[in-house]
């Protein structure tokens, strides 16, 4: 959301560089085009994460580089026209950003380092441009194995408890969700573990391959997970899980679920299947 409008965001090759940027292009809530589709990044992006900032009253962007032998983060704001502020480098030899807002409007950025582990940071400003304050490391890095790709990297808050989630995929397919959680107060997260719920004693869900957290903290924290039997949500307070509710049977996803809140605080959920044909199809859920 941008005011009383959207944002919308995306990675695509610039023509004159040749280089894979992010850009962006206002919308209205009723889908109209308000902008001209807008070059943000100037640096080669790779992947970037964006949110709303009450206290800025602009979208905040992080997004890392792909440009020289290590990746670099960068950050912005994007005013309710669209228009980005001056980009400032904030973090060398890093990848994997992923924004969160505290329910008192304050910005926390994580992000992963190839050589030191995971680290998390405030996003302010100084001078006019994007900082990090007092960075520190949370945990360590997941052990993927050889062969095996991260394909995101998520962070959400509860009421009281950060939590990480690392997707990753196997060179024949196969996925594997891990996690990491601990108090929001110190930051200080356990180790990275495969990712199973206990739904009852002696009752799991496992071999969870997919996993995305509602963005910002919420005290009730929603995931969305897929297994290869079902597609559901389980909720976290405090650290723990509250509840888990199975939804559907997995559908053939031809890209992952995405989970969002409505201005009204109902739950969207939404995903995009194969259907007979050869065709595709969107389909969401809303809490009651």
């Amino acid at each position: 959301p941008l005011d009383e409008n959207l944002l919308l965001l995306w990675l695509d090759e610039d023509r004159v560089n040749q280089q894979v940027e992010v850009f962006g292009v206002v919308l209205s809530r009723a889908g109209g085009v308000l902008s001209a589709p807008l070059q943000i990044s100037d640096t080669g992006a790779q992947r970037f994460t964006a949110l709303a900032s009450a206290a800025t009253d602009s979208v905040q962007l992080v997004w890392s580089s792909n440009q020289g032998a290590v990746s670099n983060l960068y950050a912005t704001r994007i005013n309710r026209r669209g228009v980005p502020f001056p980009a400032a480098s904030i973090r060398s030899n890093a990848d994997y950003p992923a924004l969160v807002q505290d329910l008192m409007g304050n910005s926390l950025l994580f992000w992963m380092e190839y050589s030191s582990g995971v680290f998390a940071s405030p996003l302010g400003e100084t001078e006019g441009y994007a900082s990090l304050d007092d960075p520190q490391a949370v945990t360590t890095l997941p052990k993927i194995g050889t062969g095996v790709s991260l394909d995101s990297f998520y962070a959400a808050l509860d009421g009281t408890h950060a939590h990480l989630f690392w997707n990753t995929r196997s060179p024949g397919g196969r996925r594997t969700v891990l996690t990491a959680t601990g108090l929001f107060s110190d930051l200080q997260l356990s180790q990275p573990a495969t990712f199973s719920i206990q739904i009852a004693q002696g009752i799991y869900v496992e071999e969870i391959a997919f996993a995305r957290p509602l963005a910002g903290q919420h005290l009730a924290l929603p995931v969305v997970l897929t297994t290869s039997q079902e597609l559901g949500v389980a909720t976290y307070r405090n650290g723990t899980l509250e509840t888990y509710e199975a939804l559907l049977p997995t559908p053939l996803l031809l890209a992952p679920p995405v989970l969002d809140g409505s201005p009204q605080n109902r739950l969207v959920l939404a995903w995009s299947e194969a259907i007979p044909e050869h065709a595709a199809q969107l389909t969401t859920l809303h809490s009651p």
